[in-house]
Order: structure tokens, then C-alpha cells, then sequence
């Protein structure tokens, strides 16, 4: 049976065992010393006792030697499927069936994280499909890359103003697609502020937008090219049209609902 254990801690109740068994082991060998029927035969039976509890600490040792060496020789199993796992793949029905029943748990728990995994890809996919389809369709020249300055997703708009392919620019550095345009250092001052970052390639505007992750780290770059930052501020920040003012009907007509001024109005009108 396979098991995983602290050495130290069974360590540590063996010894507490082996201390008791051999306490009462001497404690029976002097009581029958002391008392008892005859000479020789009280002798006896002490030294029966005596060597009852020798032979139950040597029991109990060698217990406490195969089981340490059983979980030690677990933990070297691990550590080589951990290893392994680094540089290849990990088969449950070859790698764990030797374990018995902590390889059946262990083979459970690979297939629960193998469904997992599989969630968590097939949902990333599917996003992934989202953003190419939201930002080929954008009217904007728009050019997505990550924190390398590697192409990851470009607007169709975005192709067609710099007479570009699908094939050649994506997964190909953003500087080989416009020459000129300083994406190291739009890196490396966007990894320091979080602010969009204006410039010009050949008098045509662009701006560039952060985007981070939990840890806050930068992620991904998405430039707007032919715009200016201010485009989107004012977009963003348009004021709400005010919705009509609101009067409780149930204050003038003991229904318990809202109407606008301009329905109320109509209501009166019609009486």
C-alpha cells in the first residue's frame, strides 16, 4: 500500500511506543522478580516478559523501517513522474498503475484536471474567435501585439490602409509591417505608466492603449492608427442623454407604477 507520510512524525510515535513497550517490559520483569510463586519459576516468567517486549520493539522498529522506506521510495517515484511530465507526457494507465490504490486517486485527479484543461482551452478558444471577429470588423486601422511587439490580431481596416496581407504581418514583428515605429520603446514607457501613448508614422496619428493582466503586467499593445486619443476620450465620455422626468403614479392614482411626465400629461389630456 502506498502512502504518503512525515517522517519525522512517525519517526516520533515510534519512539513513544517503543519507550512504553520497553517501560512495561522492565516493569513486569521486576514485579514477577518480586513477586511470585518459586524462585526459578518467577525468574521465568520475568525473563519472558523481558524478552515478550525486546521482540515487540524489534517489530515495531522494522515496521517503522518498511514503512519509511515505502514512502520514501513513493516520494523517488513522484519526483521521476514529475521529471518526466516536464519533458514528455504522463500516461495514468502506465505511470500510476503500480501504485494500487493511490495510483487509482492519482489517475481520478489527472482526468479531473485533463477535463478541466480542456474547458479552459475550448473557452479560450472561443474568446479568441470573438477578438478576431470584433477587431477585423472595426472601422478603425487597428493592430494588436503583445508586450514584444509580435502581431497577434490586425483589423481588415487596418490591412487595407498599409496594403498589407493577413499572412505576412500576423505573428511577425509590428516594426517589420510599419517601418519605423518605435515599439521597444512604446514598451518600455508603457511598462512604467499606464497612460495612452501618442505619436506620428509619416504624419498619420496613432495611439497606443496598455493592457495588463491581474499582476498588472503589460500584456498586450493595441495601437489605433489615423486616430488621435482624444477620438476615444470624447466617445467615451459623451453625457448621457437625460431620460424624461418621472413621476409616482400611485401619488395621483394610487397605482403602483411609474409614467413619465409626458404620458401623465396624455393621461389628464384624455379625462
Amino acid at each position: 500500500m502506498m502512502m504518503m507520510i512525515s517522517k519525522r512524525r512517525v519517526l516520533f510515535y515510534a519512539l513513544i511506543v517503543c519507550f512504553i513497550v520497553a517501560a512495561l517490559g522492565w516493569y513486569g520483569y521486576q514485579l514477577f522478580l518480586s513477586t511470585g510463586p518459586s524462585g526459578d519459576e518467577r525468574r521465568l516468567a520475568a525473563e519472558e516478559i523481558l524478552f515478550a517486549s525486546i521482540v515487540a520493539v524489534l517489530i515495531i522498529t522494522l515496521l517503522t523501517i518498511i514503512l519509511l522506506r515505502g514512502a520514501a521510495s513513493l516520494d523517488k517515484r513522484l519526483n521521476r513522474l514529475i521529471e518526466q511530465g516536464r519533458n514528455s507526457e504522463i500516461l495514468p494507465e502506465r505511470d500510476f498503475a503500480s501504485m494500487g490504490a493511490l495510483g487509482g486517486k492519482l489517475t481520478d485527479l489527472f482526468d479531473l484536471l485533463g477535463q478541466s484543461n480542456h474547458q479552459k482551452t475550448q473557452k479560450i478558444s472561443a474568446m479568441q474567435a470573438l477578438v478576431v471577429f470584433l477587431v477585423r470588423n472595426q472601422d478603425e486601422a487597428v493592430a494588436i501585439c503583445d508586450s514584444a511587439g509580435i502581431l497577434r490580431y490586425t483589423s481588415d481596416a487596418f490591412l487595407e490602409k498599409h496594403r498589407l496581407s493577413k499572412v505576412e504581418v500576423l505573428d511577425a514583428p509590428l516594426s517589420e509591417a510599419i517601418p519605423g515605429i518605435p515599439v521597444d520603446q512604446i514598451s518600455s514607457q508603457l511598462n512604467r505608466s499606464r497612460d495612452p501613448l501618442e505619436g506620428k508614422i509619416s504624419d498619420s496619428p496613432y495611439v497606443c492603449y496598455p493592457f495588463t493582466d491581474r499582476d498588472d503586467e503589460l500584456t498586450y499593445l493595441v495601437f489605433f492608427f489615423g486616430v488621435k486619443a482624444s477620438h476615444f476620450e470624447k466617445s467615451h465620455h459623451t453625457k448621457e442623454p437625460e431620460a424624461p422626468r418621472r413621476r409616482r403614479t400611485s401619488i395621483l392614482t394610487g397605482l403602483d407604477r411609474w409614467i413619465t411626465g409626458r404620458g401623465l400629461r396624455e393621461r389628464r389630456g384624455r379625462r
